[in-house]
């Protein structure tokens, strides 16, 4: 017949920590403190690994922000690298543009594109943030650089004309407006053309009035002549894409294409022919340099009226 344990024997484990818990609660401080000091170290790391710390709830609103800072000066750096790129691509364009003028009398004026649709459907202008307060007037040509297919190099190429003028900015009528004409000639054969303007796309100017015995090939290039003194001579205006063949008119419908996409230009430069004029020589200049003598000088010099008539 088996024994029943004894009561010790049985809650001896909950009898062992009672006694080490009443061991370490009588013990001085000192004695204790190593002790309690790791259980409670213990315990800490225990209820950590369950929620965050109080600084990390504390940084994280400092964190976001900084992060979000970063990616706004990403963005601003992004945007000044773009702005570069313009930059330079306008420098390039205006020395382009003032190379091919060396050699004339011109007046250069960069002006930034403000608007570039207009109101009509049918016209094709846009509008610069340069005026009468500039030196800008009505009818002064626009130029602007675009890279040459052979060489990548930048190259002055017509955009338009200044149509109207106020006194902070002025509208500019483009190449490919019905309205725009301009005197020009093949650089090839050397005959004279007039270009006129078109619509907006690919093609967006046209030779008028090319009789078909006319010989014009694709890829003939076509720059202005300077008669009427509207353009600088040998600036390009546009290439040579596609001719066709008018059954009853006797012409040739000669599309060109533009060295440059009108609608979509940042900037263009306004220019102005300054011709040199010769300034006449004063009355005592041509005096002094004349081959008479002193004395038919002096001959030549009516005499004034003072009391009477000498004999």
């Amino acid at each position: 017949m088996r024994t029943k344990p004894h009561f010790l024997t049985r809650h001896r484990g909950p009898i062992a920590v009672l006694a080490f818990s009443l061991t370490l609660y009588l013990l001085p401080g000192r004695f204790a403190y190593p002790v309690t000091g790791r259980i409670a170290s213990a315990s800490a790391n225990v209820a950590a690994l369950f929620q965050p710390e109080p600084a990390k709830r504390e940084a994280a609103p400092l964190i976001e922000q900084l992060r979000r800072k970063l990616v706004l000066a990403r963005q601003e750096l992004t945007t000044a690298h773009n702005e570069l790129y313009l930059l330079r691509r306008e420098i390039k364009s205006i020395t382009a543009v003032a190379s091919a003028l060396r050699p004339q009398h011109v007046k250069i004026i960069h002006a930034r594109v403000v608007l570039r649709r207009d109101a009509s459907n049918f016209r094709r202008t846009m509008l610069v943030n340069r005026g009468s307060k500039d030196g800008v007037r009505p009818g002064l040509p626009v130029l602007w650089g675009s890279e040459d297919a052979q060489g990548g190099t930048l190259r002055a190429c017509v955009v338009g004309t200044v149509d109207t003028v106020g006194p902070s900015a002025c509208r500019v009528l483009l190449a490919s407006d019905p309205g725009f004409r301009a005197p020009a000639r093949m650089l090839r054969s050397r005959q004279r053309v007039v270009v006129e303007g078109k619509s907006a796309g690919l093609l967006p100017m046209r030779l008028k009035h090319i009789d078909t015995d006319t010989h014009i090939n694709t890829g003939d290039l076509v720059v202005t002549s300077g008669s009427l003194g509207l353009f600088p001579p040998g600036i390009p205006i546009g290439t040579v894409a596609k001719v066709e063949g008018r059954q009853f008119s006797g012409e040739l419908e000669v599309a060109l294409s533009s060295p440059v996409n009108l609608d979509e230009l940042e900037s263009v430069i306004i220019v102005e022919l300054i011709i040199p004029q010769v300034q006449e020589e004063s009355h005592g200049t041509h005096r002094q340099n004349s081959p008479l003598g002193k004395g038919q000088e002096e001959k030549r010099k009516p005499r004034s009226g003072g009391g009477g008539s000498s004999r």
